[in-house]
């Protein structure tokens, strides 16, 4: 049996370009982000390979011209440095 690897929040934010907390918590609420798993009391993190295939999806979507669909406004100001116009 392969052991599942997890990463952790600020491993997570770093792997999808600086976001922010609530922008993991906003996409996780929509569906997009794979749902956290409670480690500890205190410990939350992410099957890895659900975020890779959640990235892979990102890249199949920028492929297809269709990455915008999952963007509002407010989601990508964290990784830019500044509110998206």
């Amino acid at each position: 049996m392969t052991p599942v690897l997890f990463i952790r929040l600020p491993e997570l934010k770093r792997m999808l370009g600086g976001i922010s907390t609530m922008t993991v918590e906003r996409w996780e609420k929509r569906g997009w982000l794979p749902r956290r798993v409670r480690l500890g009391p205190n410990v939350v993190a992410w099957p890895a390979h659900e975020i890779e295939d959640f990235a892979k999806r990102l890249m199949a979507e920028r492929q297809n011209g269709t990455t915008d669909t999952m963007l509002e406004d407010g989601d990508i100001e964290d990784a830019g440095g500044g509110a998206h116009p």
